[in-house]
């Protein structure tokens, strides 16, 4: 590989003995034929036409030279998406590859400190990356298929990487063959002292104080609420009837209740339940309890009030 530090372009021919006489033994050597050494030589030629990088006008040789590294990096990965053969395949959703392709740039410039990364194919990940050790932690991950586009095997990064994913769905990680899991539990009272937000608390008395717990009882903030109703809208509609008649009746009940309040329903209670659990939306107590965390009971609650009258399954306060 040749790079050019100067602007001006350079032209082989054959007035250059020196590099006449290295090109035919090159050519000896390999055997060409005719037409594979008319091939070779209108490549060189063109080669020689491109213009290269003086480095006199430029105030930063490391600059210079990270430009210079990025567009060769942009032309030698500028082959067809090995997604495709032909054209048969391109039937993916423009939205869903947009969002891989954004995905994979952003997890190389951050792993390589580089800026505007551009790749033209999902495997650039493993092209760039399987000799590095790397640590990569995907956060809130939602779908499978960005796991597939970043992750999708351990060999695509160096020997002693690690992968860290969090989600709140364990189906994700069911689906991609991960075995390796970690549930966080609810935190000790003990625990809970410690992530107390306290500049919620600062310049308030203890009747405040007290006004402010009752308040988190009752009332669930907008953020809040907004990041754990994504869990239940992800849900089918009977799985979601079955979050909100827990919400409502059964926190806290035993799950051989509910199975029989659903058994005329033709729903598959003891797989909803566990589609719930995989959710973290519940968990089973070792008393064979079902758990819902107070935020997502009040979450639910609510999400009953909002119902349109029409669409009530579920009454409370009925007068």
């Amino acid at each position: 590989m040749f790079t050019l530090l100067r602007s001006e372009a350079i032209r082989c021919t054959d007035t250059d003995r020196r590099f006449q006489d290295s090109f035919s033994e090159t050519c000896a050597r390999k055997n060409l034929t005719d037409e594979e050494k008319q091939k070779w030589s209108k490549a060189l030629n063109d080669v020689g036409n491109i213009a290269g990088e003086d480095f006199l006008r430029w105030d930063n040789e490391a600059k210079m030279i990270k430009k210079i590294a990025r567009d060769v990096s942009d032309k030698l990965n500028a082959t067809p998406s090995r997604n495709f053969d032909g054209m048969a395949l391109a039937r993916q959703p423009l939205l869903e590859l947009y969002t891989a392709y954004s995905l994979i740039e952003q997890l190389l410039s951050n792993i390589l400190n580089q800026d505007g990364i551009r790749i033209c194919h999902l495997g650039m990940i493993q092209e760039r990356l399987h000799d590095q050790k790397v640590l990569i932690v995907l956060d809130d991950v939602n779908d499978v298929k960005q796991l597939e586009a970043l992750a999708n095997e351990t060999t695509w990064f160096g020997p002693g990487s690690r992968i860290v994913v969090t989600t709140e769905n364990k189906e994700i990680l069911q689906q991609h063959g991960i075995n390796n899991m970690y549930h966080v539990r609810f935190p000790s009272d003990e625990e809970a002292l410690k992530i107390l937000l306290g500049s919620s608390l600062r310049e308030k008395n203890e009747d405040e104080w007290k006004g402010v717990i009752h308040r988190l009882e009752t009332i669930l903030d907008r953020d809040i609420e907004d990041a754990i109703r994504v869990g239940y809208e992800s849900l089918h509609e009977k799985e979601q009837s079955l979050f909100l008649h827990i919400a409502v009746f059964f926190n806290y009940k035993e799950s051989d209740l509910v199975k029989a309040m659903f058994a005329d329903n033709h729903f598959d209670t003891e797989q909803g339940l566990k589609i719930l659990v995989n959710r973290s939306l519940i968990y089973m107590s070792t008393k064979g309890e079902i758990v819902m965390h107070k935020l997502l009971q009040q979450m639910g609650t609510q999400a009953v009030y909002r119902e349109k009258p029409w669409k009530h399954r579920i009454i409370i306060d009925a007068q």
